[in-house]
């Protein structure tokens, strides 16, 4: 037993049933030594209980509370009893762990007291604590500059969002002027040039004059150049759109891609008419303007379908083509898939490029109400 006490790296001291020391190894005396402890009060024959309870100092509270633990092992009311206490010197911050346990056996009640050194533990946890709270403050500062940043991004994509809307709010509005300007000024213009060519060519006609077959060809080509003119008028500013609203300009879309291309393009809609404001509603038109051209003029599509259906706080808007599909017009459609993309943001709509399972490409876009936005 002397040889295992000896043995064990920790200050080791046997007591009585009544708190006297009666055997210590050499670690506890060599400790006692070095810290001057007095043999009288921690060698073998002192009242361990008692100078634990009789300590002062800094220290006294853990004395105490100490020998209540090795009491409460000495009367059997614990198996063991543990605690971690300071014992500081003059030169080093230490700290120790003292064990209580009742020895084995049948003969008299022994209590085992350890005390152990774990100081380097504890400046190894010391330093671990304070490498995390550094860690902690460097995670806020920044986590602080990432928040101030991700704010200042936020800032600057809502500005760049608001100055998108006014260039296209700018360009819809050129848009619509230059249409105007096309219907109300160079339309008119050459309305009245039409009518002095007609009533020119009757004229010779009734002479029989040799230029009246000229003169009625001429005729023909300002009729000519007054349908370009209004074809593009209404391609610039779709006046149905602001009359009679987003379903009419949708259904005269589809006429007027049947008289100009020759391709049978369909409108039907599903649900009610859509609850589109004014501005959403011409981003709306646009998207499906350009998704028909793209079918009609890249996709070679004979037969287009649009498809308008009202849903539970969204509407879906779709272009559904028999040409070549997505793959075939990708090149030529770059930017005006770009542009789609770019309208469809601005009013906060999800747009995707399909594949129907027949073939030919389909141009899905689901607009929330203006409720949802």
């Amino acid at each position: 037993a002397e040889a295992a006490l000896e043995a064990i790296p920790a200050n080791i001291a046997l007591l009585d049933a009544k708190g006297i020391i009666v055997g210590v190894n050499g670690a506890w005396s060599e400790f006692s030594d070095r810290n001057g402890g007095r043999r009288e009060a921690t060698g073998v024959g002192a009242d361990y209980l008692a100078v634990c309870d009789g300590a002062s100092g800094p220290d006294a509270a853990h004395a105490r509370r100490f020998a209540a633990g090795i009491r409460s092992v000495i009367n059997g009311e614990n198996e063991r009893f543990s605690m971690e206490y300071p014992c500081h010197s003059p030169h080093a911050n230490r700290w120790f762990v003292g064990h209580a346990v009742v020895s084995g056996g049948n003969g008299p009640v022994r209590a085992v007291i350890a005390h152990v050194d774990v100081s380097e533990q504890k400046r190894a946890q010391e330093q671990v604590r304070v490498l995390n709270l550094e860690l902690e403050n460097r995670i806020q500062e920044r986590t602080s500059e990432l928040r101030a940043v991700v704010q200042t991004l936020v800032q600057e994509v809502s500005k760049r969002q608001q100055l998108e809307r006014e260039i296209l709010k700018i360009s819809e509005r050129e848009q619509s002027r230059i249409g105007q300007d096309l219907h109300d000024g160079l339309g008119q213009d050459l309305a009245a040039v039409s009518m002095v060519s007609s009533v020119l060519a009757c004229r010779l006609l009734a002479e029989y004059h040799p230029l009246a077959g000229d003169a009625n060809e001429i005729s023909g080509m300002i009729r000519r150049s007054i349908d370009s003119a209004r074809r593009l008028a209404a391609g610039l500013y779709p006046v149905e759109l602001e009359r009679f609203g987003l379903k009419v300009a949708l259904e005269n879309l589809g006429r007027e891609v049947e008289r100009l291309y020759g391709a049978k393009c369909e409108f039907r809609e599903a649900g009610g008419d859509p609850e589109a404001g004014e501005e959403v509603a011409i981003h709306i038109f646009r998207i499906v303007q350009e998704a028909v051209g793209n079918a009609v003029r890249h996709g070679m599509a004979k037969h287009i379908v649009i498809e308008s259906s009202a849903g539970e706080g969204f509407d879906v808007f779709s272009v559904t083509d028999d040409g070549v599909g997505f793959e075939g017009t990708a090149k030529s459609t770059g930017m005006g898939l770009r542009i789609m993309e770019y309208r469809a943001r601005v009013i906060g709509a999800v747009l995707r490029i399909e594949k129907p399972s027949g073939g030919g490409c389909r141009v899905y876009c689901r607009v929330p109400h203006v409720g949802g936005h």
